[in-house]
Parts: structure tokens; C-alpha cells; sequence
């Protein structure tokens, strides 16, 4: 079911800040918040640093769920000020893709999208497959198994954790808008 921009928003700040407030109501002393590279400006310059949040206009498309992810990662800001004994962390993944992804084109993200195409340039015996934008866009993108295996490596080492802190491979893509086959 597709949800309109307001209900998106609206929703994923209630999931941020139920899970937040809960865990503080119930003495929890660590959470690790996770959050999205949707955060960052939709112009910011790679490699995206910690910084750059809140330093330009978010993606219009998604502008909603980054809205709450900013909330999410403000909130667990603020309640570390006001008592440090409260240790909330957030994390920030870059593009995931993986084996449970969306591949309807109506709702798939860019990785299991092109995926689909290219499954029916084959199909239909086609060359070429378009892909959207110029060519000037660069993502980065991890697997979901690699974000797992990151998260662990957090919560066994939570108290060595920034505040803040981007989880990716450290390299991004530039986009084509042509793949030929």
C-alpha cells in the first residue's frame, strides 16, 4: 500500500519516537538508533560526513521518512545531553539492497529496479537497458547482510561509538543511463 508523504512522516516519527521514549521510560541506558543516508541534503558533496546533516535541502521524494530519521537521531541527541548516563547512538546506512528487496518497479529501490529491467531486457532480447537520471548522480550501497554484520560490531562495541556515525564500504557509484548488454 503506497502512503501519502504526510502519513509516511507522521508514522516514522511515531516508530522513532515510541521506540526512544520507551526505552529512556524504561531505564534503558544504550539504544543504537539506525537511521538513513536519506538524512543528508540532496546536494551534498561525497563523501557524506556526519556534518553535512542538516546543511541543505533533503530529497523532495523522500523527504518525509528523512524528516523522522532527523527527529529519531535529534531525540536520542537530546536525551544524551540531558543525562549522560542515557548512551543513544545512532547509526547511518547507506543505499541497502538485499535478498528480500522490492522488485515491483512501482515501489523497488534503484539496485533491485535495475535488476528488474535488465531481467526483462533479456527476456525480450533487448541490448540495452535505460536507467533514469544523467549520469551525474553517486550513490553507495551495501548489502543488507554487510549492515547486519556492522550492527553487531556496534553493540559489541558500543562504548567505542561516536555519537553519530555513517556505516558504509566507503565508496560510491556514479549512475549511467545506458547499460548495454
Amino acid at each position: 500500500m503506497w502512503h501519502t508523504p504526510w502519513i509516511f512522516l507522521v508514522e516514522n516519527i511515531d516508530i522513532g519516537r515510541n521506540v526512544i521514549l520507551a526505552s529512556r521510560d524504561a531505564g534503558v541506558k544504550k539504544v543504537l538508533n539506525l537511521s538513513s543516508s536519506c538524512m543528508y541534503p540532496r546536494n551534498a558533496a561525497n563523501p557524506l560526513t556526519e556534518d553535512l546533516i542538516l546543511k541543505g535541502e533533503l530529497e523532495p521524494t523522500n523527504e518525509g521518512y528523512a524528516l523522522a530519521k532527523i527527529f529519531a537521531m535529534r531525540l536520542c541527541e537530546y536525551i544524551q545531553k540531558e543525562d549522560s548516563s542515557f548512551q543513544y547512538k545512532t547509526l547511518i546506512s547507506c543505499n541497502l539492497f538485499g535478498r528480500f528487496d522490492k522488485f515491483d518497479p512501482r515501489h523497488s529501490h534503484l539496485i533491485p529496479a535495475i535488476i528488474h529491467k535488465i531481467h526483462l531486457a533479456k527476456v525480450n532480447n533487448e541490448n540495452t537497458v535505460e536507467i533514469w537520471g544523467d549520469g551525474n548522480a553517486r550513490r553507495e550501497f551495501m548489502y543488507a547482510g554487510d549492515l547486519a554484520d556492522a550492527i553487531f560490531k556496534a553493540i559489541t562495541s558500543f562504548d567505542m561509538l561516536p555519537s553519530l556515525m555513517n556505516v558504509g564500504l566507503g565508496g560510491d557509484y556514479q549512475s549511467m543511463t545506458t547499460i548495454r548488454l
